[in-house]
């Protein structure tokens, strides 16, 4: 099947697990993709799990297993307590852990079954064909960390009870992307900036969710030189540095702590869009030379 990447992760062994979009995604929603591989570093195909209500995010997990998100289709209580006036189907979120070695499902948490609703509502300006859009899972021991773009906010599920162990939500991320928890316990995330003012940025910010203090910062200078709308992400790297994919615009850099601008790269890569010639990427991860996860299969030239 002639599918393209949306987003992979490599493992220790050299092998990486992608998530695929396909011509068989539904329509139902935007943003689908259908298919689950695992890939040796030849490229044969190891391990694959198709559903074609898969969207988003895959995280490899400890135990070997995958957490992926997928659709399903809001009864019709619940419905009416997201929109009332809507009648055609609207979609929520499913959080999922995938036992590769079966294929089953080994845990499940559905958001609108286990979510406040009414405390959470669609932000203003967010199309209402979906609830929550969920669009990054981050496994803990005993926990799940997600975010949830069309309500500014992330979560941390628990696995044992299934409830909401904590959340924060702040309407000026406007609708963040790639929530992570990092050694030190604080959470980075991307903040696209999407719809929160007439002057729209993006920021990538590091916080404590114990105290609720932004701890670090990166915005553009000039302000509106970074600015995504969408996708997006970044990584904090080993040197202190942070990798930053303003996916919008396929762009990649890595800053230093002060916002000192190391390198960067913009993809010249073109796919057509209905809306004109795309370059977008949707995360990045770097992986040192020295690395397990390339340990001597490539040099740098």
């Amino acid at each position: 099947t002639t599918a393209r990447a949306n987003t992979g992760r490599l493992l220790a062994d050299g092998s990486i697990v992608i998530l695929l979009n396909t011509k068989a995604q539904p329509t139902k929603v935007a943003t689908g993709t259908g298919v689950i591989q695992k890939l040796d570093w030849d490229g044969n195909v190891l391990w694959t799990y198709e559903n074609s209500d898969l969207h988003h995010d895959v995280c490899p997990m400890p135990n070997g297993n995958v957490m992926a998100i997928l659709w399903e289709e809001l009864s019709a209580e619940n419905l009416a307590r997201v929109t009332p006036s809507r009648t055609d189907p609207l979609y929520s979120d499913v959080f999922v852990e995938i036992d590769t070695l079966t294929g089953e499902i080994a845990w499940e948490w559905h958001a609108h079954e286990n979510m406040d609703l009414e405390s959470f509502p669609l932000v203003p300006l967010s199309p209402r064909d979906e609830y929550a859009h969920a669009n990054t899972c981050f496994p803990m021991n005993d926990g799940v960390l997600v975010s949830f773009r069309r309500l500014n906010a992330i979560f941390i599920i628990d696995r044992a009870s299934g409830g909401v162990r904590w959340h924060k939500q702040d309407m000026s991320w406007g609708g963040q992307h790639d929530c992570q928890f990092l050694e030190t316990g604080n959470i980075l995330l991307f903040a696209n900036g999407y719809n929160t003012s007439d002057l729209s940025f993006s920021r990538v910010i590091e916080f404590d969710p114990e105290t609720d203090e932004t701890v670090w910062e990166y915005k553009g200078r000039p302000l509106l030189t970074f600015y995504s709308p969408h996708i997006s992400g970044a990584q904090r790297l080993a040197s202190g540095n942070t990798l930053i994919c303003e996916g919008g615009f396929g762009r990649l850099f890595e800053i230093t702590a002060d916002g000192t601008i190391v390198w960067e790269y913009v993809s010249p890569f073109e796919l057509e869009n209905e809306r004109g010639p795309i370059n977008w990427i949707f995360r990045a991860y770097r992986y040192a030379e020295d690395s397990t996860e390339i340990e001597g299969r490539l040099t740098a030239s």
